[in-house]
């Protein structure tokens, strides 16, 4: 049974990483629906969240036996702290930060995240992790939802 769910896991990681770059890449103009207009905007930021800092937490790898949901918790952390350091040595480098350059960020994390997907196997959290991160999760859905 679990390794049914360990061949089940990686797919859908891939295939939400390629509907997170679809989105991404989706035409400069917004849908006329003002729903589908912020659920597009909230899945691009999301890319943008998530990306950098799973790539950078799966490369460096800061807990020896490491939850994938500590990872997953721990990449928008590491994201919020990765740009303004970019954003700082782009500026004294002389380089301008633009659409460009995030898209290259953001393929260079993927093609991170689908090298270590590729490389090491999945561990599936524990139940207890599932109930606290599903907990957490709703109070950042309920949050979010109250803010928009």
């Amino acid at each position: 049974m679990a390794t049914l769910a360990r061949r089940s896991v990686r797919p859908a990681l891939v295939f939400a990483l390629l509907t997170g770059w679809f989105l991404l890449l989706w035409p400069a103009n917004l849908p006329a629906s003002d729903v589908l207009r912020t659920a597009l905007l909230l899945a691009r930021a999301t890319m943008l969240l998530l990306l950098p800092g799973l790539a950078l937490v799966l490369l460096l790898r800061p807990f020896a036996e490491g939850d994938p949901l500590q990872a997953l918790c721990l990449a928008p952390l590491v994201s919020l702290a990765l740009f303004p350091v970019l954003l700082l040595w782009t500026g004294l480098l002389g380089g301008a930060w633009g659409g460009t350059a995030v898209l290259v960020l953001l393929g260079a994390s993927s093609l991170v995240l689908l090298w270590r997907l590729a490389r090491t196997p999945l561990a599936l959290p524990s139940r207890g992790s599932l109930l606290w991160a599903g907990a957490l999760g709703g109070v950042f859905a309920l949050a979010l939802a109250v803010r928009l």
